[in-house]
């Protein structure tokens, strides 16, 4: 029940939760929903973000697909600021991809530095003593 009425569970539920999901909540990606008699069940992967942009006032990060993600302060990774960008006119929306060759460029140095951490130095990441890209 929710808010007092009945909720069928079948496929046309699971979908609907599913496309909400992708649609509002832009940190999730491989979402999938199932549904029984009496339960939901949701399945994701969180995003992972790779770099922060900030432009006046605005922040936002980027994960290694170029999605957008809404900015929250995230002291447990190592998320590196891109400077030097040209002039980013309007802050795409969260769950789009950034279609910006400037900052395709910093996210491949990037991921190439995440990928080297994870293979050569996993105990101490040169990611966390890159503060600006």
């Amino acid at each position: 029940r929710a808010n007092g009425e009945d909720l069928k569970l079948d496929e046309d539920a699971a979908r609907s939760v599913q496309n909400n999901l992708e649609r509002e909540v832009a940190w999730l990606q491989n979402v999938t929903v199932r549904t029984t008699h009496d339960t939901i069940r949701i399945e994701a992967q969180w995003r992972k973000p790779i770099a922060l942009v900030k432009r006046g006032l605005r922040k936002f990060y980027v994960d290694a697909e170029m999605v957008v993600l809404d900015f929250v302060p995230i002291p447990t990774l190592p998320i590196v600021k891109v400077k030097g960008l040209s002039l980013i006119t309007k802050v795409p929306p969260p769950g789009t991809v950034c279609q910006r060759d400037d900052l395709a460029a910093a996210v491949d140095v990037l991921k190439l530095l995440w990928r080297m951490d994870e293979e050569l130095t996993p105990d101490k990441p040169l990611l966390w003593e890159i503060e600006v890209i």
